[in-house]
């Protein structure tokens, strides 16, 4: 299946939250590409399920280690209704 725009961009966006984290370390720029990143995601995997799939998990899951290292570094918790909580299950069974 061809990737539609908003796949290509949650992705985008997830490669801009973390280049913010790890290489700039920006944390406030960092969280909110994760945040955008991550509802965009959200809306991807309501339309199409089929990107529900372990890979695209496993990688969200990653990306979610990321957002809760930015987190703790601001001193903030990391949220209990967080937009991804069923990606998040699947993911951490592959870590």
């Amino acid at each position: 299946m061809e990737e539609s725009a908003d796949v290509r961009e949650s992705r985008r966006l997830l490669h801009r939250a973390l280049t913010a984290f790890q290489v700039d370390a920006d944390l406030p720029t960092a969280r909110r590409e994760f945040e955008a990143a991550f509802k965009l995601w959200r809306k991807v995997l309501d339309s199409h399920p089929e990107f529900g799939a372990r890979r695209d998990c496993i990688h969200v899951g990653r990306c979610r280690a990321g957002v809760s290292a930015v987190l703790k570094q601001l001193d903030e918790p990391f949220p209990k209704d967080f937009v991804l909580q069923s990606c998040d299950r699947r993911a951490e069974h592959e870590f």
